[in-house]
């Protein structure tokens, strides 16, 4: 071999060692990245043992201030709490390949939690339980004053990544909340004049606009269509979703965490229009309501990812707020939607070159196009002195012993007896 054809060889093999190069680079990193990401929620001097440590050579505990592990003779793992704080646990193979990894955080005592609760607020049924990545809180307390002070007492002690709050005031009124869902065409409405700008800022009990009135008008007249009416029932600081549309198969990856690799699913995406509402009371008999709406829909474009078609979905985002009276109705416009069609006159295939040309002097195309607007309109309602109790509209969770035993209350006296038990109570199984 010639040192000229040595050279080209050395020359055709550099871009396939870096190829080869590259790609060990990102299987590590694929590696590294398929590790098991846990979190766990352990309290001061409590601890949980760890799961997945029989192939672990070493760990690796980021601050051993906040928590530490511990061995067994069994080779078990178990990490516990030694102050308040979020720390990382890593675990490696003989190899040095990440394993797993867990995000740690400890918190203080719930016993110590749940005694101080019971002497701040007597006057308030607060649970606490715990999982291995949250915490859970629920019960009645009886004013909104009750209520901040006791959210503020447990987010002093818990993170607001883990805990998962369902407290409930007794004394909160009920809010309905009458949402109808329209589409009107854009064209008809600069027909009629009508200019939603003013309808937007006006209130239904207006003397100079009522917003039924000409939600009425539109519909008789073709002008708009209602599309879904329905009734939303919440309590004060709880949030009411209204959602049109459906959900559309997307077809994607996910990684495996105990196998590393890529499995394939299907992922189901909503694609239509949702509006969440969350009202809070305030002084003087109103309501300020905070409204946040997504209208999504599907692009004409698809991509084509390894053969499966992922369609484009196209959304539109929008957040306010407004204060309004019992009884004032709201408009939010300006969720518009535009549909093309489009289709033109084609020559015979046999005409070639003067088709085209005849049909550019003297063929059409024909684009259509139609603009339609999409209208909400929510009408709020509170005040009223008939109104369910609060913990009907809450859904307070039971464990199976707590609804024994308020059955039994129920049979013996009557009625409902409110059972809240604390610590682990239970059967064996």
């Amino acid at each position: 071999m010639t040192t000229g054809s040595v050279g080209a060889c050395r020359r055709a093999l550099y871009p396939v060692g870096l190829f080869v190069l590259a790609l060990l680079v990102l299987c590590a990193g694929a590696g590294v990245d398929a590790a098991r990401a846990e979190r766990l929620v352990v309290e001061v001097g409590k601890g949980l043992q760890l799961r997945g440590t029989e192939e672990t050579e070493s760990l690796f505990v980021a601050d051993s201030d906040i928590a530490d592990l511990s061995a067994s003779p069994g080779e078990a793992q178990f990490v516990y709490g030694k102050k308040a704080g979020e720390t990382t646990v890593i675990g490696v193979d003989v190899a040095g390949k990440t394993l797993f990894r867990y995000d740690v955080i400890v918190i203080h005592n719930l016993d110590e939690m749940r005694r101080m609760l019971s002497q701040r607020f007597q006057g308030a049924r607060i649970s606490i339980q715990s999982a291995r990545g949250s915490i859970y809180a629920r019960g009645i307390v009886p004013d909104e004053r009750t209520y901040d002070a006791v959210i503020e007492s447990l987010r002093s002690n818990i993170p607001d990544s883990v805990l998962i709050e369902e407290i409930a005031v007794a004394e909160s009124p009920t809010i309905k909340l009458d949402v109808t869902f329209m589409e009107v065409s854009r064209e008809q409405l600069e027909t009629y004049g009508i200019n939603w700008s003013v309808l937007v800022s006006s209130r239904d009990g207006d003397t100079s606009v009522n917003v039924g009135a000409w939600v009425k008008l539109l519909v008789d007249n073709g002008v708009g269509t209602v599309l879904s009416e329905t009734t939303l029932t919440t309590v004060n600081r709880r949030k009411a979703s209204f959602m049109v549309g459906e959900e559309v198969a997307v077809p994607g990856y996910a990684a495996d965490n105990d196998l590393g690799r890529m499995n394939y699913g299907v992922e189901y995406k909503f694609v239509g229009l949702t509006v969440d509402f969350t009202p809070e009371l305030l002084a003087g008999g109103e309501v300020s309501l905070e409204v946040a709406s997504e209208v999504s829909s599907l692009g004409d474009k698809a991509r084509f990812i390894s053969g499966n078609r992922v369609p484009n979905v196209a959304s539109r985002k929008l957040e306010t707020s407004v204060e309004l009276s019992s009884g004032q109705s709201y408009i939010l416009a300006g969720l518009s939607r535009l549909d093309t069609t489009a289709s033109g006159s084609k020559p015979r295939d046999q005409w070639g070159v003067a088709g085209e040309v005849v049909r550019s002097l003297l063929g059409h195309d024909d684009i259509r196009s139609r603009q339609r607007d999409l209208i909400v309109v929510v009408t709020p309602h509170f005040g009223e002195s008939q109104r369910p109790d609060v913990a009907e509209v809450v859904d307070l969770q039971q464990t199976n012993l707590e609804y024994i035993l308020s059955v039994e209350g129920r049979k013996k006296r009557g009625h409902a007896v409110p059972v809240d038990l604390h610590g682990s109570p239970g059967f064996l199984y």
